[in-house]
């Protein structure tokens, strides 16, 4: 379950709507391995990194009618 990232070159963005990861533009696939891309549902969500990250960022996708 769940997704692994590996071989980074500086970040990803992951976009499990779309279920793509990219590099700007550059479809960087490849790098993720896993059944399913992430869905964070309300309350305690947990992400486990290992070596040099520094930095994760959640960006939501608010959809307002």
């Amino acid at each position: 379950r769940g997704m692994m990232i590996s071989n980074l070159d500086e970040y990803i963005e992951i976009d499990s709507e779309l279920m793509n990861c990219f590099k700007g533009t550059i479809l960087k696939n490849d790098k993720v391995k896993g059944t399913e891309f992430p869905v964070l549902k309300p309350g305690v969500c947990t992400i486990i990194c290992t070596g040099d990250v520094t930095r994760i960022e959640v960006i939501p996708r608010w959809c307002c009618l």
